[in-house]
């Protein structure tokens, strides 16, 4: 009886891992030597352990044996999860969906079979082991050269006897890999099989901003839905964030989306950076998305605070100058602010104005994002900075005249009779 249960046991273990680890997705590049790389999923109930159970990627080329080619035998994957294995240029893409990514040169080729081990046990081939088609396996206009393929909804096993009609087992995601948005999809898991899912795009928003005292922020949005579910899903925003199905209104947490038939339909999310907020940064701050028995996904949010506006007569202009006697004589022309208050400013987006007489036409000077008043300090706007540079540069710190083409308008004019004026990024 022992040894019938002892055997038993392996049967079950072995037929977890035969139908959980298999190829959810393949890229194979159309230009150069990338992108390309393969998506694994777990469709087991179990989290897999790598560093108990190895993962080993063989490949065999032009119809030769399988060989190791890559092995993993560090960290974990959970039910229903992927990583992504392959060249760095799909690490961005992985992340951004919230999966995590591991780099590998990969240098197959169309014509290259693919096995899956995991514990040493065989768990999927890609292509047929052993056998060289051509260029490629191909069927359908699915091909394993020149695209990026996914696993077809529905199938959630492995075949360890490999194929030699891609298109029985996978579609055809993009035919231009290199291009844009070639790589899509992956990092994100299969909807097939009977695994609770959750699906989040993008995984994080960043760039939540307002003025103290002006909040709360302009929103920001991110899509969800489920499938295979056996609860709703539940939203929660953080401490500082809130969220709503509504633009506009609504905004509170938790929120929740109400299943059907084990289904939620594609939903937007509107989030925004709290009103009322000292000034400050609220960044790495989690949004969870949850339904019992599927993996929890994340939306990281990251935003800030400025400080209060600075008061009428803290920036002033400081100086004007016309220098007639220079080459390029209206290129040169500048206009120095000075910040008089012992904190630094943030000039973002301030415009300085330039008119000729009144009721005429309006020139302008925009500072670009980024651009900061040193406490007691100055900085400059010129219409031409390498000509302003070559005549006044052993006179001033380069460091702070701006860069003119990163400015929006036409630029200050100075000259005799002008009018000039000052507006902060709330135009005041």
């Amino acid at each position: 009886m022992k040894k019938i249960g002892l055997l038993f046991v392996l049967v079950l273990l072995c037929s977890s891992m035969v139908y959980g680890q298999i190829i959810s997705q393949y890229i194979e590049t159309d230009s150069g030597t990338s992108p390309k790389g393969i998506e694994i999923w777990n469709n087991t109930s179990s989290t897999l352990d790598f560093s108990a159970n190895n993962l080993v990627i063989e490949k065999g080329v032009n119809g030769g044996t399988p060989s190791a080619d890559y092995t993993l035998s560090s960290g974990s994957l959970a039910s229903g999860e992927v990583i992504v294995i392959g060249t760095s240029d799909l690490q961005t893409t992985t992340e951004n969906n919230g999966s995590t990514f591991y780099e590998k040169s990969f240098t197959f080729n169309g014509d290259d079979a693919l096995v899956v081990k995991y514990g040493g046990t065989t768990t999927d081939a890609f292509g047929d082991p052993g056998s060289d088609p051509g260029a490629s396996w191909s069927g359908n206009g699915v091909s394993t050269e020149n695209q990026n393929i996914k696993l077809k909804s529905g199938i959630s096993t492995g075949d360890t006897n490999g194929w030699t009609d891609p298109s029985v087992r996978f579609e055809t995601v993009n035919t231009n890999p290199s291009g844009t948005n070639g790589d899509e999809g992956f990092g994100i898991a299969p909807t097939g099989g009977d695994t609770p899912t959750i699906i989040v795009d993008p995984s994080s928003l960043s760039g939540f901003s307002y003025v103290e005292g002006n909040g709360p922020s302009a929103e920001q949005t991110f899509t969800i839905e489920g499938t295979n579910l056996t609860d709703d899903i539940s939203i929660t925003a953080p401490t500082n964030y809130e969220i709503s199905e509504t633009s506009g209104s609504g905004f509170g947490s938790p929120i929740t989306l109400p299943q059907t038939g084990g289904s939620v339909g594609l939903d937007t999310i509107y989030v925004r950076l709290k009103a009322g907020l000292s000034a400050g940064d609220y960044n790495n701050e989690d949004i969870t998305c949850s339904s019992s028995g599927a993996s929890s996904k994340i939306v990281t949010c990251n935003g800030s605070v400025t400080g209060e506006l600075p008061e009428t007569g803290d920036v002033v202009i400081n100086e004007i100058g016309e220098p007639y006697e220079m080459s390029g004589i209206w290129q040169d022309s500048y206009i120095e602010l000075y910040n008089n208050t012992a904190e630094d400013i943030d000039i973002s987006n301030w415009v300085i104005n330039s008119v000729e007489a009144k009721g005429k036409a309006t020139s302008s000077f925009t500072f670009p994002p980024g651009t900061t008043i040193k406490a007691d300090s100055f900085i400059v706007a010129t219409r031409n900075r390498d000509n302003f540079l070559a005549d006044y540069g052993t006179y001033i710190d380069t460091n702070i005249v701006p860069i003119a083409s990163a400015t929006t308008g036409t630029g200050v004019y100075i000259k005799n009779g002008y009018y000039f004026s000052l507006e902060t990024n709330t135009g005041s």
